[in-house]
């Protein structure tokens, strides 16, 4: 298996611990009430900033980790951890995908807004989106993988 099919599988693993820990720690730990109140802002502003900075932190250290892992296993070097056109030409294709999805959440967000919901809604309607936009692009990186890539 290559190292690009490895972190992607990777990847999904550390996309789907992320977005738990995020969801238990504002449902359950910190309850909605927490956000409620003049400095409401400020508080998601703060999770939201904490979980973008400590999924990429965690996402990297885990990637990297096992893929570095798995090339010291096998005996391979650095320069054989090469990525090929196809690969690239895959990450583009999903990552396309994946931004319409995104996209799709931000204009849900600003429709939210518009009709009055709450702040901490509408930013989580965003981060649930992202998460979406994420799998969709992990999703389709392991179809064009398995399936070959039609441009």
């Amino acid at each position: 298996m290559s190292p690009f099919i490895k972190s992607t599988y990777v990847s999904i693993f550390t996309t789907v611990v992320i977005f738990l820990v995020y969801a238990l720690w504002v449902f359950q730990i910190m309850g909605i009430g927490y956000f409620t109140g003049p400095d409401e802002l400020v508080r998601i502003g703060k999770t939201i900033g904490t979980l973008i900075l400590a999924g990429w932190a965690f996402h990297i250290i885990v990637v990297l980790g096992a893929i570095l892992l798995d090339a010291k296993k096998s005996g391979k070097g650095m320069h054989e951890l090469i990525v090929d056109e196809r690969d690239k030409q895959i990450n583009y294709r999903s990552m396309y995908i994946s931004m319409h999805v995104l996209c799709a959440g931000i204009f849900l967000s600003i429709g939210a807004l518009a009709h009055g919901w709450a702040p901490f809604w509408v930013f989580n309607i965003i981060v649930l989106f992202y998460a979406l936009a994420n799998m969709t692009e992990l999703g389709a990186k392991l179809f064009f993988i398995h399936q070959g890539i039609r441009a």
